[in-house]
């Protein structure tokens, strides 16, 4: 079979669709995380070419009677024709190219932005190493896979295939592949989201910041501000203890515990808080409804993780 004429593309390059949030964000010249898409042709030609798609075809058809027998033996069948596929010279080359792009973006960023040498080194620990990176679906889906580099990334990639076409085999749906995003994964001194209108209270004249610090938001604890979207002004604050916070470990985030005097005052600098703000209020008057605004503050700059409607 003719490899399919299609190359791996550059977060900032990708227009897929109109729908697609990442691809609105970044249109709209807002601060998204940076990161590469392997585009769907490119994903189904490597993972799901004719010959794939003629074994995979019967195991749904086998399952369309949702016997939990068949499903358990046709999800095992699935892992072994994914593991067994030939993956094509030029996608592991596409992938190498587009890894190497990840590390010269944070060269290019430590040049621009670090002056500090003390602090450069810090981040260059992780720059000269495999930086991490998570793997998803786009459009973003809850599936997120992580690995520490290169080699162990088509691997990773193969494993989110049989995760979507299990759930696929479950739900009844046609063998099926979507676009997929590796993204640089964010080690940020502080993280959270940001509700564009406060959904609590019903009212759509505030904003309502959540956040703590750590590479990753709490479900546990964390800091609330409520902001007023006239003026843009803190007007509410609720400060919760923060007993631990996440930062990146290789390719895992671990929870490292904090002293009681640490988790007890407010987490987040009034001016971040506001930073935060004015960023979501961008996000509604250009996307024209209430958001949730996924963010992290990582050396200095304010990235959006995700995006969803409210």
């Amino acid at each position: 079979m003719k490899y399919m004429d299609a190359h791996i593309t550059w977060l900032t390059d990708y227009h897929d669709s109109d729908i697609d949030p990442y691809a609105k964000a970044l249109d709209l010249g807002l601060p998204l995380a940076y990161g590469f898409v392997i585009p769907r042709a490119l994903m189904h030609s490597t993972f799901l070419p004719i010959g794939v798609q003629q074994k995979l075809i019967p195991l749904f058809e086998l399952a369309q009677h949702h016997s939990a027998h068949e499903i358990e033996h046709s999800q095992k069948l699935i892992h072994k024709i994914i593991e067994g596929i030939k993956i094509f010279p030029i996608f592991l080359r596409q992938i190498h190219t587009s890894y190497e792009s990840l590390l010269e973006h944070e060269r290019k960023y430590l040049r621009l932005h670090v002056t500090d040498l003390h602090r450069a080194h810090h981040i260059l620990r992780h720059v000269y190493a495999p930086p991490p990176v998570s793997v998803r679906f786009l459009p973003n889906t809850p599936a997120t896979l992580h690995c520490a580099g290169e080699q162990s990334l088509v691997h990773t990639i193969a494993l989110l295939v049989i995760e979507s076409l299990k759930k696929n085999l479950i739900s009844g749906a046609s063998p099926h592949v979507q676009s997929v995003l590796v993204q640089r994964m964010y080690n940020g001194q502080y993280s959270g989201y940001c509700d564009t209108t406060n959904t609590v209270r019903s009212m759509q004249n505030q904003l309502v910041v959540y956040g703590n610090a750590g590479a990753r938001m709490l479900d546990e604890a964390g800091d609330m501000y409520i902001v007023d979207k006239e003026n843009m002004q803190i007007i509410d604050k609720h400060v919760l203890t923060q007993p631990f916070k996440y930062t990146l470990k290789g390719a895992e985030y671990k929870k490292i515990a904090l002293h009681e005097q640490d988790g007890d005052r407010q987490t987040l600098p009034d001016s971040l808080v506001l930073k935060v703000a004015y960023t979501a209020k961008d996000v509604e008057k250009k996307l024209y409804f209430p958001h949730r605004v996924h963010w992290t503050f990582e050396n200095g700059l304010l990235y959006i993780t995700k995006l969803r409607p409210l």
